[in-house]
């Protein structure tokens, strides 16, 4: 079956950005951590050495810091940011205190004050545990990925494209970094293609801050 490479076909369809984080600018030592939120509130971002353990959805109804001197994850680093719409809902952590090639595990938690109106307070790193690597404090040698368009629209199944083998591409060759390029990144708006504006296809009020959305992560 024939699919229109017209992304007003089909992108309209499928769900819309909620709640993500990019792993951005990376040093040995610093990371810059960009979120984006479902919704408004006091989010927490916490990175530890092991995977946090219990009960992540209530976090027993104690506030995050009660809760993490419970754990045995030793954290390194933890920072709350009031994030709502005058930041199109996203924040960037500057995560410091880190060790030269050491994995770290990362998880966006909110704040007891919301537990009310946000079920489940783990939102980031709830079931999938999410983490990533320090650089290096020598490296001999780089590697790193570059992508375009992973394109998950021209089967019938809607597949994830490309990702899954492009993820085990980069575990593989232990790649430190990817570069995304390509029309996964800027979705240019086309009038005549009749294709939408990526801010207008998120729903996303057109303000400085949210022009430079992807910039941040840099």
């Amino acid at each position: 079956m024939y699919f229109p490479r017209n992304p007003a076909n089909v992108e309209q369809d499928h769900p819309k950005l909620g709640s993500l984080a990019i792993i951005g600018h990376m040093t040995a030592k610093t990371c810059r951590l960009w979120v984006r939120m479902y919704c408004a509130a006091k989010w927490w971002l916490i990175v530890t050495e092991k995977p946090l353990q219990g009960d992540l959805d209530t976090l027993d109804g104690l506030n995050v810091d009660e809760f993490l001197v419970k754990q045995a994850a030793n954290p390194v680093f933890s920072q709350a940011k009031q994030i709502d719409a005058s930041t199109d809902n996203t924040a960037v952590f500057n995560v410091t205190g880190l060790q030269a090639g050491r994995k770290y595990y990362y998880a966006v938690i909110a704040d007891l004050a919301d537990a009310e109106r946000i079920p489940r307070r783990t939102e980031i790193g709830h079931q999938g545990k999410k983490f990533f690597h320090a650089l290096p404090a020598d490296l001999n040698n780089l590697t790193f990925g570059y992508f375009s368009c992973h394109d998950p629209f021209s089967s019938v199944s809607h597949s994830e494209g490309a990702w899954p083998l492009y993820y085990q591409t980069m575990v593989n060759r232990n790649g430190l970094f990817s570069i995304g390029g390509g029309d996964q990144v800027y979705i240019d708006t086309n009038d005549k293609e009749d294709m939408y504006s990526v801010w207008d296809w998120l729903g996303i009020t057109r303000t400085p801050s949210s022009k430079n959305i992807l910039k941040t992560a840099h």
